[in-house]
């Protein structure tokens, strides 16, 4: 196994993606904190190696650093967020923004921004206008993203809250019919996640991407190109063993198939789905009873 000191992983990554300290912190951490992290003066916090890493487009799990519990409840309670989030499971999303809050009393911007989405999140499921919602997200998304211009930008690097402030986004348009800007994005967020594989949120990511594509192919009724994608994610469920959104791709599969004229296919696809949310909703309950 190679031993790396961070600093020298994070400095030459930096020096690698060709980004200055000031693009490189910007959001995320001072430039002095940055410095004295390359130099070997400090050690960064993990919610900041990761996002470091992340926005230049590195590996996070190429390091092994100790973590105080605080800082892993902050990623677990992130975690169940975003699949809060990307289910539109309400009360998990306000159990865990409700502890996050609680846990996190000296913010960062990091943190603010997570509040911020989820908070924003609720609002909409609560009643609030789109166009409200969408200039609130666009917001959020500005908090550390200086560049954006209402467009994937490929030449970035961003971090796991930007991206799924960006699928927030892509919900926002499908409802206001702009397929075209959601599909636009959704195929440059696919490109970006696939250069992630092996990292747990990159790989959860790019499932809700092919979600939001089968979905807005299914809605447009291109049925084939629904079905394509439906079926891509469900490979990289099965791939990765996270089936979180397998419910859903089988039910996107299952009405593409019966409009497509394959009853039989669009059956089997429909009774393995509401096996697998059963299990799924099954295991939620028991794990309460686990430590």
């Amino acid at each position: 196994m190679e031993v790396c000191k961070i600093s020298d992983v994070i400095r030459d990554a930096r020096i690698r993606s060709g980004m200055t300290q000031e693009a490189l912190a910007f959001g995320i951490c001072s430039v002095s904190t940055l410095s004295k992290i390359e130099n070997g003066r400090r050690m960064p916090q993990v919610r900041v190696f990761e996002a470091l890493m992340d926005r230049m487009g590195e590996s996070s799990e190429r390091c092994l650093v100790y973590v105080g519990e605080h800082e892993l409840q902050k990623k677990r309670m992130q975690d169940q967020m975003t699949l809060a989030m990307l289910l539109k499971d309400r009360l998990l999303l306000e159990t865990e923004l409700a502890q996050y809050e609680r846990l996190v009393q000296k913010r960062k911007l990091m943190d603010e921004q997570w509040l911020s989405l989820g908070n924003t999140v609720l609002q909409w499921w609560g009643g609030a206008a789109l166009p409200d919602t969408e200039q609130r997200l666009t917001k959020i998304l500005g908090m550390s993203c200086q560049n954006y211009r209402e467009k994937w930008d490929g030449e970035m690097q961003y971090t796991y809250c930007e991206i799924l402030i960006f699928q927030m986004l892509v919900q926002c348009r499908m409802l206001n019919g702009d397929f075209l800007w959601s599909i636009s994005v959704l195929n440059g967020m696919r490109h970006y996640l696939k250069c992630g594989s092996g990292i747990l949120w990159k790989e959860r990511m790019l499932i809700s991407v092919h979600v939001l594509l089968a979905q807005i192919y299914y809605i447009a009724e291109k049925y084939p190109s629904s079905a394509k994608y439906s079926a891509k994610g469900l490979t990289i469920s099965i791939n990765t063993d996270c089936y979180h959104f397998a419910p859903v791709l089988l039910n996107l599969l299952a009405a593409c198939e019966a409009k497509l004229g394959d009853t039989s296919e669009a059956d089997q696809a429909e009774s393995c789905s509401k096996l697998l949310d059963a299990f799924m909703t099954s295991q939620k309950y028991l794990s309460k009873f686990i430590d």
